[in-house]
C-alpha cells in the first residue's frame, strides 16, 4: 500500500481541550471568558480547515455556540462540556479528567485509530507539513522527550489506542502528583518508558510545531519567529540524531 493511501485510510480524530470559564481567575493568566473563548474559537476554525473529525471537550461546563456551531458542522464531531472535579488539584489532574473523559463519553473516539490532543487555545501553525510527515504505518508512539528523557511535551500528544489504554492512563493515575512535583509532564514521559520496556518503540516528532496564541498561565503571546524556529528545528534533529547513536 502506497504511504498517501494509507494516510488516507488511516483514522485520526483532533482532541481540542479547553477551559473556557475557570472557577478561579487569580491563576489563570488569560482572563475574560470572551478572551478565552475567542481563543478557542480561532483555533477551532483553524483546525477544521484540514477535515480531521474534532473532539472539543470543556472542563468548565461551558458551552459556546459559537464553537459549537463549527463544530457540529464537521462530521464525526462533537463538542462536550462536564464540570471538573479534578482541576483544583492542578492542571495536569485537570488534563488527564478531560482526556479520560473524552475516551468514556465521544460516541465518535472509538471510530479512531489515533487521536492527537492539542492544547484548544494553540494553534500549530505549521499543523499540515507536521501531521503529513508522521508515519502513522509504523508501530510507533510519537513524542518529543527531553535531554534527561524524564519529561515528556503534552502541547501534542499522539495516542494510539492501546498506547492510551495500557500505559498512559494507569501510570499517570498512580504518578500523578503536582503538590510533590510530579508534573503531567512527568508522568508521560514515565508512561513512554513503561511502553518502551514492554518492547514498544518510540519516535520523535518529525517537525518540531510551531505554536500560535496565548499561553492560559501567564497570559503572554507565544509565537515563533524565524530564528526561534531554526534553534528549534535544529535542536530536535540534535535530539533525533543523538538518540539513534544511543545503544
Amino acid at each position: 500500500m502506497k504511504e498517501e493511501e494509507f494516510f488516507q485510510m488511516t483514522k485520526i480524530c483532533l482532541l481540542l481541550t479547553s477551559t473556557i470559564n475557570p472557577r478561579d481567575y487569580e491563576f489563570v493568566g488569560r482572563k475574560g471568558i470572551v478572551n478565552r473563548e475567542n481563543d478557542y474559537l480561532k483555533a477551532v476554525r483553524f483546525y477544521k480547515t484540514f477535515g480531521f473529525p474534532i473532539i472539543y471537550i470543556d472542563n468548565s461546563d461551558y458551552v459556546s455556540e459559537q464553537i459549537q456551531s463549527q463544530i457540529s458542522q464537521i462530521p464525526n464531531s462533537q463538542y462536550l462540556a462536564f464540570d471538573s472535579l479534578e482541576s483544583f488539584r492542578g492542571k495536569g489532574h485537570g488534563e488527564l479528567e478531560i482526556l479520560k473523559y473524552a475516551f468514556d463519553n465521544s460516541e465518535f473516539l472509538c471510530l479512531c485509530d489515533y487521536f492527537i490532543k492539542i492544547s484548544g487555545r494553540y494553534i500549530v501553525t505549521n499543523f499540515a507539513d507536521f501531521i503529513s510527515k508522521v508515519d502513522f504505518s509504523i508501530n510507533h508512539h510519537f513524542c518529543n522527550l527531553s535531554r534527561n528523557m524524564n519529561w515528556a511535551d503534552s502541547r501534542i500528544v499522539i495516542f494510539e489506542r492501546s498506547f492510551f489504554q495500557k500505559f498512559f492512563v494507569p501510570t499517570l493515575e498512580k504518578y500523578l502528583d503536582e503538590e510533590n512535583g510530579e508534573f503531567f509532564e512527568k508522568s508521560y514521559a514515565r508512561s513512554i518508558h513503561l511502553f518502551q520496556y514492554s518492547g514498544g518503540k518510540i519516535s520523535y516528532w518529525p517537525v518540531y510545531p510551531f505554536y500560535s496564541g496565548i499561553n492560559g498561565e501567564n497570559g503572554k503571546l507565544i509565537s515563533f519567529k524565524f530564528f526561534k524556529r531554526m534553534k528549534y528545528t535544529i535542536y530536535l534533529k540534535l535530539k533525533k540524531y543523538i538518540s539513534k547513536q544511543t545503544i
